[in-house]
């Protein structure tokens, strides 16, 4: 959603809210409207609508959560919608061509069990246990999104040849939704982050300190 569609947004959130004899206040629709502006306003008003028919939380007046919930799945669901399409990619894609995947959290989990060209050397036997792993990653990151990502997963193309060979570099392939995918290019790194030398980390606060002194 736009900040266009915040008016529209308040005033169906709020007739379903009066369903539930609930009149939500400025702020919280506030804050509503930003958990949820990642989607548009169709999305929401058939999250909405698949929550007051829902038998299970229907109950209930609607909270971001369960709008997320009716968009996108729960976790286990969405966990392993987002292993089926890395499996998939192993498959028709496989380790020499670099990959960009549309959710970043995707992108995360792959690079924590060692990146690309390595999950595609897993065998068909040890597949399952990767997916596994993955399933765990990618749902610890649902509640706690990854502060960092790469923008790309290396393909064993790109890995060999970029520095001294950089011309031969093909471009990325994209799974998933290509806007999603330029979103995760843009705001991915190309390098991630590893432990600070104590020398670094000294001298860092050594800076912050003398920063509070100039302040004071």
């Amino acid at each position: 959603m736009t900040p266009n569609d915040y008016p529209e947004f308040v005033e169906i959130w709020s007739q379903v809210a009066e369903v539930y004899g609930k009149q939500p206040s400025d702020g919280a629709l506030g804050l509503i409207f930003n958990a949820l502006q990642r989607f548009d306003i169709d999305q929401i008003k058939q999250g909405l609508t698949a929550h007051i028919n829902d038998p299970k939380h229907g109950d209930f007046a609607p909270k971001p959560a369960d709008i997320v919930r009716h968009i996108e799945g729960d976790g286990d669901s969405r966990a392993l919608s987002a292993w089926s399409t890395v499996e998939q990619a192993i498959r028709t894609v496989g380790p020499y061509e670099s990959v960009v995947f549309d959710d970043p959290r995707t992108m995360a989990a792959v690079d924590d069990m060692g990146g690309w060209i390595k999950l595609c050397e897993v065998t068909d036997k040890d597949l399952p246990f990767k997916g596994n792993e993955f399933v765990k990653r990618f749902m610890g990151y649902l509640s706690r999104p990854p502060e960092s990502f790469p923008a790309k997963l290396l393909g064993m193309t790109e890995a060999s040849n970029t520095g001294e060979h950089g011309e031969f570099v093909p471009e990325p392939r994209l799974i998933g939704s290509p806007d999603k995918c330029l979103e995760v290019l843009r705001l991915g790194s190309d390098k991630k982050p590893g432990p600070m030398r104590l020398s670094d980390a000294l001298g860092q606060v050594a800076g912050q300190l003398e920063s509070k002194g100039d302040v004071a």
